[in-house]
This record gives structure tokens, C-alpha cells and sequence, in this order.
């Protein structure tokens, strides 16, 4: 969902994170993000935050949880699918 950030996001600790507090890692993309994410047992979400570093990677932020979306122009969230029944 581009146009979008989220809120009351419950974090994940992962190395080497770009923040002490949660999982923000530098990616080339949507595509690599979701590989990192779909390794991570504790994802199920992660936004492409608009920021990029030095190098021109993409600042993908990975959560477990979130409690709603809120517009931010500069962000995309993608969600994982839930398994099926």
C-alpha cells in the first residue's frame, strides 16, 4: 500500500539494525525486503520508508505487529498473507 506509514507498530530487535530499538535494515527494494522478511519467524510487515542512505539503499523498517495505518506520502507498507485454512 503506497501513500502509507503504520502506527502503534509493535517492533522486532534483528543485527544489524540501523536502530537499537527495532529492525531497520538498508535494502534495494520491495523484493529483498519481503525475502528478509519472510525469514524473519517474528515478521509480518515492513515498510519502505522513503529514506535512503549514502549508497542509495532503501531504509525498510520490519514489524510483528501494528495497530493501524496512517497516510505518509513517502512510505509503503507491505503485509504478509496470512496462511490459508
Amino acid at each position: 500500500m503506497r501513500g502509507v506509514g503504520t502506527s502503534g507498530a509493535v517492533e522486532y530487535r534483528c543485527w544489524p539494525s540501523y536502530s537499537q530499538q527495532g529492525c531497520l535494515l538498508s535494502v534495494h527494494g520491495a523484493k529483498e525486503a519481503a525475502h528478509i522478511c519472510n525469514s524473519h519467524s517474528q515478521c509480518n510487515s515492513f515498510t519502505l520508508t522513503g529514506q535512503k542512505t549514502w549508497t542509495g539503499h532503501v531504509l525498510a523498517s520490519f514489524k510483528s505487529n501494528f495497530s493501524h495505518l496512517v497516510p505518509d506520502e513517502t512510505s509503503e507498507v507491505y503485509v504478509k498473507k496470512s496462511p490459508s485454512s
